[in-house]
């Protein structure tokens, strides 16, 4: 019995080896922002940019109401989503780009309450992400449905049943997209909620909405990933201004 049981712990310990080294070399294969990210890290005439423990902030110079809490893509460094949260802050929207645990938003997927309970000068709140960071927000949307206005998805779909509550909400994806499932996309499309608006980005892709390179098995664009951002910027600020009221 003795030397079952030893052999049963070291099989045990194997394994739980043999995960931890799996989880280290998948971490591993991700995505740094590049020098165009950097550069939006710094503030301007008009969006101060504050960074903090959990988070970096975009502060729009001009008073708002409104503020976005966007989750990034997987095994993406949160900051490559900077040149994207700069533009819509120029605009006027507040943001708010989460820095998850390893990369992973499914590690913190409730990491938007604590900046919804405490940013008192904003009064209509929207939550989005990136590719698995847009499932997670749509999943921190099914569970706090009255803190939000709406859902704001990239590359992403939501598998939370949305379509009986009163958020509005914004998916887009890039004509070129080769990482989003299509297939799991239009099964769930049903619970996104009724009035959800669907932008197709023509030539673009799904690296694009970050600035951290091409993703693995993406399709290549053919628009740069500045107007894939600006165009997504546009649709974003129509968004969440005509819905905010």
């Amino acid at each position: 019995m003795k030397n079952k049981n030893k052999i049963f712990k070291r099989i045990f310990v194997v394994g739980i080896v043999c995960a931890i080294l799996g989880c280290i070399l998948y971490l591993q294969d991700g995505y740094s922002m590049d020098s165009v990210a950097k550069n939006a890290l710094n503030s301007t005439s008009t969006v101060i940019v504050k960074e903090e423990p959990s988070a970096t902030l975009f502060q729009p110079n001009q008073k708002t109401e409104t503020g976005l809490i966007f989750y990034p893509g997987g095994k993406v460094e949160y900051q490559a989503y900077a040149p994207l949260m700069q533009d819509l802050a120029e605009k006027g929207i507040y943001c708010v780009l989460v820095k998850m645990p390893l990369n992973l938003a499914v590690f913190d997927i409730n990491a938007a309450e604590s900046y919804i309970q405490t940013t008192k000068d904003i009064s209509n709140w929207y939550i989005g992400g990136h590719s698995l960071g847009g499932a997670m927000a749509a999943k921190y949307a099914d569970q706090h449905p009255h803190d939000l206005k709406g859902l704001f998805l990239l590359g992403a779909y939501s598998t939370q049943d949305l379509s009986d509550t009163n958020l509005s909400c914004l998916a887009i994806y890039g004509s070129h997209d080769h990482i989003m499932n299509r297939n799991h996309w239009h099964k769930y499309r049903h619970d996104l909620p009724e009035n959800t608006i669907i932008k197709i980005i023509k030539g673009g892709n799904h690296s694009q909405f970050g600035s951290y390179g091409l993703q693995k098995n993406d399709g290549k664009a053919t628009i740069s990933p500045v107007k894939q951002q600006h165009e997504t910027a546009k649709e974003a600020i129509k968004f969440m201004y005509i819905k905010k009221h």
